[in-house]
């Protein structure tokens, strides 16, 4: 009995996206909670990175989904009204974190509003644009220019958001909710661990 191709697919991308998954990375969290709650964005639901990568959002993850993602592609609510922390890579390499920007010039704020409008952003926030409205970083004249050329930036979200999200985030979910007894356990384990450890250490 031969197998369907598509069912091949669908099989190598989940084993895929669990390898890849933020979720089975449990030594990359800080107890149960924040792995739980997980880090915010697609980059790192995917897998938390060691070097800084262009695009990941810093910060914490906004609690409002509990672990789950699928939701975001509805509403990301990272941020509020404003737009979230970034790491951005320019082009001649150098890595600008944006929350050290308050004092130090808005340079590649622009290319953060951007990077999170086409990644990251969900269906509402794509579509009403407050972020660039009220953060003090945005720009109305992009706001004109988004809606003259909605056309190109629907692309641009389909492809780099849209559809990486539909396929990452429901994975994601179902792969943490069976992990939840799993961490439970571990994360039991490794402060039983630690305070054994800081009570020899005394």
């Amino acid at each position: 009995m031969s197998i369907n191709p598509s069912y091949k697919l669908i099989v190598i991308v989940l084993l895929s996206s669990f390898y890849n998954c933020s979720t089975i990375q449990l030594n990359k969290h800080n107890g149960f909670w924040e792995w739980f709650i997980g880090k915010p964005g697609t980059l790192n639901a995917g897998g938390i990175r060691e070097e800084p990568t262009d695009g990941v959002i810093l910060g914490d993850r906004h609690p409002f989904y509990l672990w789950l993602r699928t939701p975001e592609i509805i509403l990301n609510p990272q941020g509020g009204v404003y737009y979230p922390d970034m790491i951005i890579i320019g082009e001649s390499g150098k890595i600008y974190n944006t929350s050290q920007m308050k004092e130090n010039g808005t340079k590649m704020l622009p290319e953060r509003n951007l990077a999170f409008h086409v990644k990251e952003t969900g269906l509402i926030d794509f579509l009403l644009m407050y972020r660039e409205i009220f953060d003090p970083s945005g720009d109305m004249r992009f706001v004109g220019a988004y809606c003259v050329l909605f056309p190109f930036f629907l692309f641009l979200f389909t492809g780099k958001n849209l559809v990486p999200k539909i396929i990452v985030y429901p994975i994601h979910d179902v792969i943490k909710t069976v992990m939840i007894p799993v961490a439970a356990v571990y994360y039991t384990v490794k402060a039983f661990d630690d305070n054994d450890e800081e009570e020899s250490a005394e």
